[in-house]
């Protein structure tokens, strides 16, 4: 690496560090004191503001660099060069006879290295906070429930809703469980104080142990749901291992499925996304295989992203940073919305193949950074 390499990333990555700071500090002013009051409460709670803030926000600032991240970086990289043209440091070099794309191979080299750490914080680290990322402050704690929602099971049509969890002791409170009719006529649902996930064993599957029986009346006088050899609803009539007006549920929904819904699959890595599509618990439409595969092809799209847009907006920018600014976000927004119209294609089953649609643009871009990077020499 030559002085001038080191010197041209040194610049980048300082841009880049304000350009994130810059988008980080705004994001947590904005929602701090958009949830001022849930926020200072549950700092009592957890040992502090700062520690509370902290809990919260770190998990968010890696999310946040994994959304913006190839996205900052073009920013910064144009920006970067942009201001060397501008300050004339460019000249001595171009006089050198050293090429454009040579200039530029650090910039590159280090968007790279910032698509790899995203790439690695999506798999490694994101997935491990997916409890604090699907959380709002005001479902934090969750008392009072107000926005739990139903998770269906496609297995057995159950749809349960848990209105506050305690996910460590995997205990769930407040339990709502909707019996489709074909299961039953007589039973349209069960309420339950409270109930535990249990493991499955020799007298039962994986599924919920609900206690504190509010609906139906008399559970223990009831005849379980479903077939004989396989019961979805096990009540204590025929079930010894039932203890009084105990009821027990069978489904296939995770415990952190059950506990914070579905959108906590967001954070999932792409094993747990693949392993999710083989398990029947639930039914996966077309946009979540699509999700599947845009998983994997994200990473080639951000690269596409860097040497497509990059050369573009250098080539036809001198060393005006308001022109710079302008290319920098056309071309931005002329690729993603690219890149969601054939999403939406496939979402809408008019590219008839999931895994088409999300390839689609790769198909369709990798090729043309070979023209681009072309246009650098011009």
């Amino acid at each position: 690496m030559t002085t001038f390499d080191r010197y041209l990333t040194l610049f980048f990555l300082k841009i880049f560090a304000i350009c994130f700071l810059s988008f980080a500090g705004l994001y947590i002013v904005i929602h701090l004191f958009s949830n001022f009051d849930e926020i200072m409460s549950l700092g009592k709670r957890e040992g502090g503001q700062i520690r509370f803030m902290q809990i919260f926000y770190g998990p968010r600032l890696l999310d946040l660099f994994d959304r913006m991240g190839p996205i900052l970086a073009l920013v910064a990289a144009i920006f970067a060069f942009s201001m060397m043209q501008r300050r004339r440091e460019m000249s001595a070099i171009e006089a050198a006879g050293i090429p454009k794309s040579r200039m530029v191979l650090p910039l590159v080299i280090s968007c790279l290295v910032l698509i790899v750490l995203g790439t690695v914080s999506r798999e490694l680290w994101l997935p491990k906070f997916r409890k604090e990322l699907s959380l709002t402050p005001q479902t934090w704690l969750d008392e009072d429930g107000q926005n739990s929602a139903f998770q269906k099971d496609h297995l057995n049509g159950l749809l349960i809703r848990i209105r506050k969890a305690e996910n460590e002791e995997h205990e769930y409170k407040n339990i709502t469980v909707q019996i489709p009719i074909y299961l039953s006529d007589r039973v349209s649902r069960i309420v339950a104080s409270r109930g535990d996930f249990i493991e499955a064993t020799e007298h039962h599957p994986a599924g919920l142990l609900l206690e504190g029986i509010a609906e139906p009346v008399q559970a223990w006088k009831l005849d379980s749901l479903g077939s004989r050899d396989q019961p979805v609803v096990y009540f204590a009539k025929g079930h010894p291992w039932l203890v009084g007006n105990q009821v027990f549920i069978s489904t296939n929904l995770t415990r952190e499925e059950l506990a914070y819904g579905l959108q906590i699959t967001d954070y999932s890595s792409l094993s747990e996304m693949i392993a999710s599509l083989q398990r029947p618990t639930q039914w996966f439409s077309r946009t979540n295989r699509i999700a599947v595969h845009s998983r994997i092809v994200r990473p080639i799209l951000d690269i596409a992203l860097i040497l497509v847009a990059f050369p573009i907006v250098v080539r036809f920018t001198e060393d005006n940073l308001l022109v710079a600014a302008v290319n920098c976000v056309a071309a931005i927004c002329v690729f993603q919305v690219s890149v969601m119209a054939f999403q939406t294609l496939g979402a809408l089953s008019l590219v008839r193949a999931a895994s088409l649609a999300a390839w689609l643009p790769v198909i369709c871009f990798v090729p043309l950074c070979a023209v681009t990077w072309k246009m650098l020499d011009r």
